[in-house]
């Protein structure tokens, strides 16, 4: 911030940054004065104050100079040195230099002890509002300040640095509320461009990851020769996911790590080898038998052998003639669909909201789920790589939706089983190329290993997917997310965490919403048809219903 700034803003007399005419929703106004939101604001500011800014200008570390002088403008003054200029400035110099030297060692790295606090960014016309969830704090020490893209908060113990795609300004409209009860700082930054769409706002760890500004020509020069995807750009956002091919069975491509000998599965195919020391636990969380030595071209052919073996039509046709318990949880309203009324019956079209929940908040622990995930770069540009991960993402979110309509939400041992074995994705390491293939393998797990074996179940089950993926990537991201909890949960599940879920919840953050909606869009059109599935269920059913009205007409 240059000097001027600082002259207007101490000839305007400006409240420093924390006020308490912003509150975060849901935070309560302060019931005394110890209690509630925390403020402080800054007298008409002297002249001797103002030559301490001159000087910490000069001071040779800009960022730690701004953080002093915003700093010194909170100072309070013993009401002893009140009547002298040159106590004053001492007073004032003793602060400015402790606040100097540990703000100069903060940005030189000395950041050991520090936490990074949960925290959600969200925007609205003319700021961005950030919530950090900071307990016991002094909110007489808390320092941030802005430069340009970059963010800075330290109070201690907390510290948290972020790198925003577009520029902020400090211009004295920046505010802070802090409340005591639930430990909760909002912080409000005006944008340098009042009415600019933020970008990349829900990938968090891009946002805490050290960049360097670059010169244009720095960059040019540096650039490398394979660009990667680190979060959302123009074209990646802009960019549409052609659906319309050949919805076949066996459109899979061949590997290319398969003619070298490896195969290998997980997020995008990326990993191979993975099980080689886990060879007697696979079948726990498994069931494919050789993930290493069977290629990604013979999966599809075995798996669904090894359906057709575990299919059973008696159980089929028992679930459609007792199907009182089936049917309440086809009626279970699921939170997805708080408004629903009849989901049974509702087109999936008519499910997608574009709008809907566009605040929604991550919680604390999805906070420190999402800040704990290490940095990944994922190439980008391979268009059918990305088909693969949405349509994998479309598996998870089947199985995930299974479990929770058929629990009724209610957490339970089993779901890390459901969440599993229902997505060939998890349990046979299989990529899949186009919507219909994925719903069509989803739907015959789910007819052939739960318990509830109910073909109007899975449609809903689709139905369900549709609108998880229809309120938006934040709402899509909190699912996997949960995915990811059960997992984690399980000593043998969780290596599907590994290789799946911690990858997806970071290249989620960087797909576009745009993308997202598109998914949701194009999964609501894919019918599928009992004769899909390869087994003779109309005749099982009609067959059910002979058997009905004989014992009928025999009572």
């Amino acid at each position: 911030m240059s000097l001027r700034k600082h002259q207007r803003r101490a000839a305007a007399d400006e409240e420093y940054a924390f006020e308490d005419d912003y509150h975060s929703e849901g935070t309560t106004e302060p019931s005394g004065p110890n209690e509630g939101v925390a403020t402080a604001a800054g007298p008409c500011v002297p002249e001797e104050e103002q030559t301490m800014r001159v000087r910490a200008e000069r001071v040779g570390d800009s960022g730690a100079a701004r953080s002093a002088c915003r700093y010194v403008q909170a100072v309070a003054l013993p009401t002893e040195l009140t009547g002298t200029s040159v106590a004053k400035t001492a007073y004032i110099g003793s602060h400015l230099m402790s606040i100097l030297t540990t703000t100069a060692s903060e940005e030189k790295g000395d950041l050991r002890n520090m936490i990074t606090p949960p925290f959600t960014v969200v925007q609205d016309a003319d700021h961005i509002i950030i919530e950090l969830i900071v307990p016991h704090i002094k909110a007489k020490e808390v320092d941030f300040y802005i430069d340009d893209t970059l963010f800075k908060f330290h109070s201690h113990p907390y510290f948290l640095r972020l790198q925003f795609q577009q520029s902020l300004v400090e211009d004295g409209r920046e505010k802070a509320a802090y409340d005591y009860g639930t430990g909760k700082l909002t912080i409000k930054l005006p944008k340098l461009n009042a009415g600019e769409d933020f970008t990349g706002l829900d990938d968090l760890n891009h946002l805490i990851s050290k960049q360097q500004n670059q010169t244009q020509g720095e960059e040019k020069m540096h650039r490398p020769a394979i660009q990667v995807l680190n979060s959302i750009d123009e074209d990646w956002e802009d960019e549409d996911i052609d659906w319309e091919i050949d919805q076949t069975l066996s459109s899979a491509p061949l590997d290319p790590s398969d003619l070298l000998g490896k195969p290998k599965y997980g997020f995008k195919n990326h990993a191979c080898n993975y099980f080689s020391p886990l060879q007697a636990d696979l079948r726990d969380f498994l069931e494919i038998p050789e993930p290493d030595a069977i290629p990604s071209t013979q999966r599809s052919d075995l798996r669904i052998q090894l359906e057709n073996d575990k299919w059973n039509p008696d159980h089929y046709m028992m679930d459609f003639i007792e199907d009182e318990t089936i049917l309440e949880l086809i009626d279970w309203k699921a939170p997805w669909h708080p408004s629903a009324t009849s989901l049974s019956h509702a087109s999936p079209a008519d499910l997608i909201d574009s709008n809907a929940n566009a605040r929604l908040q991550f919680n604390e622990e999805e906070m420190r789920t999402l800040v704990s995930l290490p940095p990944k770069e994922y190439i980008k540009g391979d268009l059918l790589e990305d088909k693969s991960a949405l349509c994998g993402m479309v598996s998870l979110l089947f199985a995930y939706a299974y479990d929770k309509r058929v629990s009724v939400d209610v957490a339970h041992s089993e779901s890390a089983w459901n969440v599993t074995f229902l997505s060939p994705v998890l349990c046979w390491l299989e990529s899949f190329h186009n919507l219909k293939s994925v719903m069509v393998a989803s739907y015959r797990r789910s007819l052939c290993y739960p318990l509830y074996r109910h073909w109007d179940l899975s449609t809903l089950v689709q139905k369900d997917v549709v609108s998880i993926l229809a309120l938006g990537k934040r709402y899509t991201l909190k699912a996997l997310l949960n995915i990811k909890k059960i997992l984690d949960k399980s000593e043998q599940f969780y290596h599907h965490s590994r290789l799946f879920l911690d990858d997806y919840c970071r290249w989620t953050q960087s797909v576009s919403s745009k993308t997202i909606k598109n998914l949701a869009e194009e999964l609501a059109k894919v019918q599928i048809d009992k004769s899909d599935v390869t087994w003779p269920l109309q005749e099982l059913e009609e067959e059910a219903v002979r058997r009905i009205m004989e014992e009928e007409d025999e009572e």
